[in-house]
């Protein structure tokens, strides 16, 4: 799909109309997939191909393989991932010690950079890159692993190769697999998966807005196990909890909107999950599908609560920063006006956040902002709680609204208060709209009409 642009100078600011943007800004490479989450940088690395052969799928229902899996034979993949925040990089997993390194090396991180690894399990496909000709690979990292996973790993078939990695490494450090303990940063935390093997971790990525959960071993066939998620594998520990705690996990990444990173799904093993009849579907973030939007940001409401934007689908929106200290804070009253009517029948939406960025116009706390909006101009639209829209310490949904660097298309950098930004219903951003333009000049009107819109009539306030 191409993007289309048309520019205004109305003042300092710009007009943009585009036909698509993407949330994410996702990157490919040989083996490579990078995802940029606000501040935090995520990388799938493909140690190694594969493929999954149904024999090994515990289940008496043959049809249900045929059907899943004609061949018998599904395409896999070995993946290790990387967290990286600024210069700092965690490491998880280790893959078999295949091109692991190289791969590495190619986004510029050299096996001396990694200060942790976090291990999901044992099993030697996952920690195999830590040694190699009787050397640690990474010569300043600490290991980390569940207690209970350590004690599998030195009773298991692989309990020598563990005996020497507590040499070179040391004793690992114990992961708390509580969703609330931090893993190195603030932003990842590990979650129990027990059942492939007794302490196997996932760990849980929150940062722009977005979530994304590595899951390890929760699933080894795609093909199979997303629509048949109580059928476990020969190499599961316990195949009853391995079940239990793979469609649980899957309803709940479904109901969240998480993106999951799976060691053995295929390249890039980065996707969404779907429900799908008794069971689900994954959608993988692939070269060719489409990238992730504007509904992943979560944000916070003015009163505290949660605020997904996926909950807008099929609805035009407008978002804009508001003030109530500004000579344009008057456009509430017509901001209201435009929700009154146009939201009524619920395909309209405006999300407004209020921010002190310019000549400190919003000072008020966020119960304040809430009952002048509430007593001045008897606003019902969706009032979230106050953020920074420009600076260091912006939003990451003002990142990814206002910089090419993050949304791959435009600068839009916010210019004064009141700028608002439309996006259609499918989620692409339609056009940013400076602060002087009232919100029910008429390009906006025929927009939220479905009559055929010429922007270049924008006319901003005198």
């Amino acid at each position: 799909m191409k993007h289309h642009f048309q520019f205004m100078t109305f003042a300092a600011a710009m007009l943009f109309v585009l036909s698509a943007l993407g949330n994410l800004r996702a990157e490919s490479g040989e083996g490579i997939r990078h995802i940029k989450f606000g501040d935090v940088d995520f990388y799938s690395i493909q140690d190694d191909v594969g493929e999954m052969d149904s024999g090994v799928l515990i289940t008496n229902d043959k049809a249900a393989l045929t059907r899943l899996s004609p061949t018998g034979k599904t395409p896999s993949s070995y993946a290790v991932f990387v967290v990286k925040k600024g210069n700092d990089v965690v490491l998880i997993d280790t893959g078999k010690g295949g091109k692991m390194i190289p791969r590495l090396q190619a986004i510029g991180i050299k096996p001396e950079d990694v200060k942790n690894v976090l291990l999901t399990h044992s099993h030697f496909d996952h920690v195999g890159g830590l040694v190699k000709d009787g050397q640690k690979v990474f010569p300043n990292a600490t290991l980390w692993i569940d207690a209970d996973e350590l004690s599998f790993w030195k009773t298991a078939r692989n309990k020598s190769y563990c005996e020497q990695c507590v040499k070179l490494y040391g004793e690992p450090k114990f992961l708390t697999p509580d969703e609330k303990t931090a893993a190195i940063f603030p932003e990842l935390v590990s979650v129990p998966l027990r059942g492939h093997t007794p302490g196997q971790t996932g760990f849980l990525l929150s940062s722009g807005g977005v979530k994304l959960l590595v899951v390890a071993d929760l699933l080894h066939n795609g093909a199979v196990q997303f629509a048949r998620p109580d059928i476990s594998i020969q190499y599961d520990n316990d195949p009853k909890q391995a079940a239990e705690v793979r469609r649980k996990t899957l309803q709940r990444a479904a109901d969240e909107q998480l993106l999951i990173a799976a060691s053995h799904l295929p390249f890039p093993s980065v996707g969404t999950v779907k429900v799908d009849g008794e069971g689900f579907r994954f959608e993988s973030l692939s070269d060719s599908s489409t990238k992730m939007s504007l509904y992943n940001f979560t944000v916070k409401d003015i009163i505290g609560n949660d605020f997904p934007f996926e909950k807008l689908k099929g609805k035009k929106i407008m978002i804009v920063n508001v003030a109530s200290k500004c000579g344009l804070t008057p456009q509430y009253e017509q901001l209201q006006a435009l929700y009154t009517k146009y939201g009524a029948d619920g395909k309209f939406v405006i999300v407004g956040f209020p921010a002190n960025n310019f000549a400190a116009q919003e000072p008020g706390t966020n119960a304040e902002i809430a009952e002048f909006c509430s007593t001045r101009f008897r606003v019902t639209f969706p009032m979230m709680e106050k953020i920074s829209v420009k600076g260091d310490d912006m939003h990451p949904l003002y990142k990814y609204l206002t910089e090419k660097k993050e949304n791959g298309i435009v600068d839009a950098p916010v210019t004064w208060n009141f700028q608002k930004f439309l996006f259609d219903e499918k989620g692409n951003l339609v056009a940013v709209v400076p602060p002087k333009v009232k919100p029910d000049a008429k390009p906006i009107i025929d927009w939220l009409e479905g009559r055929s819109v010429d922007w270049n009539e924008l006319k901003a306030e005198k």
